[in-house]
């Protein structure tokens, strides 16, 4: 019986050595079916990434985008034969192991900033040659428009309507006649060992973007301004005759007060009960942040990326006195308002005044949790981020939130939204914790479009995270 069994395991051995070297020779023959392969990418200067890029195997759907560099526009997506394959910015396709080439074109890019108390035209990149149309915007009483300058220095028009053909790179900027920033603080600067010349410094607010001052050919200065943080900006000629652009960041400690401006865009009034308002309005916020506050946050020894329901519910910070000022601007902003038309509002203010922000393009990590004071003054954030800040800002003012987590594995690499407990709300998505319970609308917070119970096909399955 001993023998039976060797002779069995003998057997069995080798039909397993056997299998291996078949195996063996297929991966040889054809690796790229069985180990796969990476996307051969060659970009050009012009590109500043190749998102979707990474391990495949033969056959695969793949999708590539192209994120692009200030001044540049996408050529398109060649292949190694030079044949253009796609002039989409984002390319879907059947992997496979031939070069593929991103190009890109020279263009002229229109940066487009404002004076506290205006909005303005967003700016960007434009094709040589072709026509740019700035416009800027009142929406703070008691400020007049005073023109549109160049670099803050060169006046172009005194017309709040701008217009001129892209030729080359641009700083514009829509001046009002605010004094705002003025302070007892003093801001200074020294350029000096940089070697530029024909230099132009131009100062704003980290805060809110707005423009502060600027100066020509004055590469050592000073300006007296109020607590905050500031990002002063020379650009100039080197010895070379090459231009050149350089940043510093300076903050003046102490506890400060900013003012926000958006255009906010109403729901149209398709609800019964609903009032019909204004499709479109300018509206302003001012509201006082604590110093202190603020670099607790900062200072956070907290796990950046929580994992845990209780870590994540955390992030949804509404203790601190700088959010109750923000909650308590926006409650006065949104006095007469039906509870929907208040959840629609702060909505708009969120998506509309947060850029979204990938954490490794904010810190280099993959995944970083901000704290809603932090998101907002950075006016950025990924959807948990804003999801955070939106869920606090509605918790102080009363309602019962939910932070909403899709899974990675189901959702590609997986999302965050918020939820808020409406009464009277029908035709419209939301979700319940257990039957019979509070129904929390879906709100997206990266789209500046959506309202309150839109939602975008297939988020069907959230973990629900109640704002205790």
């Amino acid at each position: 019986m001993g023998t039976e069994m060797t002779k069995s395991s003998a057997v069995i051995a080798a039909l397993i050595a056997l299998l291996g070297l078949i195996a063996a020779l297929c991966v040889a023959m054809h690796p790229e079916s069985f180990l796969g392969f990476d996307l051969d990418i060659e970009s050009d200067e012009g590109i500043e990434r190749i998102d979707g890029a990474g391990h495949y195997f033969q056959s695969d759907i793949a999708t590539v985008t192209a994120i692009m560099k200030d001044g540049y526009l996408f050529d398109g997506w060649y292949g190694e034969d030079g044949m253009l394959k796609s002039s989409e910015i984002s390319y879907t396709f059947a992997a496979t192991e031939e070069k593929l080439y991103a190009r890109s074109e020279r263009g002229a890019f229109i940066e487009v900033s404002h004076s506290e108390g205006l909005l303005a035209t967003v700016g960007g990149t434009y094709r040589i040659g072709e026509e740019v149309a700035l416009e800027a915007f009142v929406c703070r009483k008691g400020v007049s428009f005073s023109g549109w300058y160049e670099d803050g220095t060169d006046l172009v028009t005194h017309k709040t309507q701008c217009s001129f053909t892209a030729a080359s790179d641009r700083k514009m900027v829509a001046k009002s006649d605010s004094d705002y920033f003025s302070g007892n603080n003093k801001l200074a600067w020294d350029f000096s060992g940089k070697g530029l010349e024909d230099s132009v410094v131009i100062v704003s607010d980290a805060y809110t973007k707005n423009y502060v001052g600027s100066c020509k050919n004055t590469l050592k200065g000073w300006a007296d301004v109020i607590p905050g943080k500031y990002v002063i900006t020379i650009r100039g000629t080197d010895s070379q005759g090459n231009l050149r652009s350089e940043s510093l960041t300076s903050e003046i400690k102490g506890d400060f007060s900013r003012t926000y401006c958006w255009e906010n865009v109403y729901r149209p009034a398709d609800i019964p009960g609903i009032a019909p308002v204004s499709q479109r309005s300018f509206e302003t916020i001012e509201w006082e942040v604590c110093y202190e506050e603020l670099e607790s946050f900062r200072d956070s020894k907290s796990g950046r990326a929580p994992t845990s329901e209780s870590g994540r519910i955390g992030y949804a910070e509404y203790q601190s006195q700088s959010m109750r000022n923000l909650a308590e601007a926006l409650r006065g902003n949104t006095a007469g308002m039906s509870d929907l038309q208040r959840a629609d509002y702060v909505l708009k203010f969120v998506q509309r005044y947060t850029d979204y922000q990938y954490d490794s393009d904010y810190n280099g990590r993959v995944e970083y949790w901000k704290y809603p004071l932090e998101t907002i003054l950075d006016r950025s954030g990924d959807c948990e981020d804003t999801s955070c800040l939106y869920c606090s800002l509605m918790k102080l003012m009363g309602y019962d939130v939910v932070l909403l987590i899709y899974d990675g594995r189901e959702y590609d690499e997986g999302h965050a939204a918020a939820g808020i407990a409406l009464d009277g709300v029908e035709g419209y998505r939301y979700y319940q914790i257990e039957d019979r319970g509070p129904a929390y609308y879906f709100c997206e917070t990266t789209s500046n479009y959506m309202f309150v119970g839109e939602i975008a096909d297939g988020y069907d399955q959230a973990k629900i995270l109640r704002i205790p």
